[in-house]
């Protein structure tokens, strides 16, 4: 099985099958988080093929009308997994000065929160900069608790501490 067929497989949760609360065993979540903490730790400058995954969960939590409860909870956790194992592969592949194709552009188009902006950008990633810290202020209202704030300001120091 690919990386690839193995994300389709899984797919993102939607809602705990457990109610609001995540658990310590392995749910929905739990796969989700473990898949792509996995694939985080393992993308290095010579193994980073896959990065339209990374860019798909960032779209996903950062550039889709944020949700309440877990499903947020799990969301922002893997975009920070991402960010902070990957920022400067993921920043290096966002700044590329090459011309998108329309294939690539489709891949990479951004969430309706970005839409209509450049795909691949270092436009796009101060964006993200930007909303996760409006998820952060916005943490209370949108139902979510325990450590979001670390994970955030984990991610954002990442972000910042990325060379351009």
């Amino acid at each position: 099985m690919t990386v690839r067929e193995k994300r389709d497989a899984l797919e993102p949760p939607e809602k705990s099958e457990v109610g609001e609360e995540l658990v310590d065993e392995c749910d929905d979540f739990c796969r989700w988080r473990n898949y792509n903490s996995f694939i985080a730790r393992i993308t290095r400058d010579d193994f980073n093929f896959w990065l339209v995954l990374p860019v798909w969960q960032l779209r996903e939590t950062l550039e889709e009308p944020p949700v309440k409860g877990s499903a947020m909870r799990c969301r922002i956790w893997v975009a920070s997994e991402w960010i902070i194992h990957c920022a400067d592969h993921i920043f290096n592949f966002m700044n590329t000065k090459d011309d998108v194709d329309e294939s690539t552009a489709r891949a990479f188009k951004g969430g309706p929160l970005y839409d209509g902006r450049p795909p691949l950008s270092v436009e796009r990633w101060e964006f993200w900069k930007q909303r996760f810290s409006a998820l952060l202020t916005d943490a209370t209202s949108l139902e979510l608790d325990g450590p979001i704030a670390v994970w955030i300001l984990d991610a954002l120091k990442s972000m910042d501490g990325v060379k351009a």
